[in-house]
């Protein structure tokens, strides 16, 4: 038998192959979402230094206390060390 005969059948599987996988031809949806669409934003806005300062103290001043809750675990030895 010839040798291009046997490679025929080979080749015609191969190119089906390529053909019926996602190898050659992706489909990609993209979805628009909120965070995509343009945002109205609001105007500018001019402050002094003074300004900011108080402003950010007054942020700052309303904090009265902090409560945290910190889990530790050991990470090298043994709980006793």
């Amino acid at each position: 038998m010839h040798p291009l005969h046997r490679q025929g059948p080979v080749a015609l599987a191969l190119i089906l192959g390529l053909f019926s996988t996602s190898c050659l031809y992706t489909k990609r949806v993209i979805l628009v979402t909120a965070s995509r669409l343009p945002r109205v934003r609001a105007p500018l806005q001019a402050a002094t230094r003074d300004q900011l300062v108080a402003r950010i103290t007054s942020i700052y001043d309303a904090i009265r206390s902090l409560q945290a809750t910190v889990d530790m675990a050991p990470s090298v030895g043994s709980v006793y060390k």
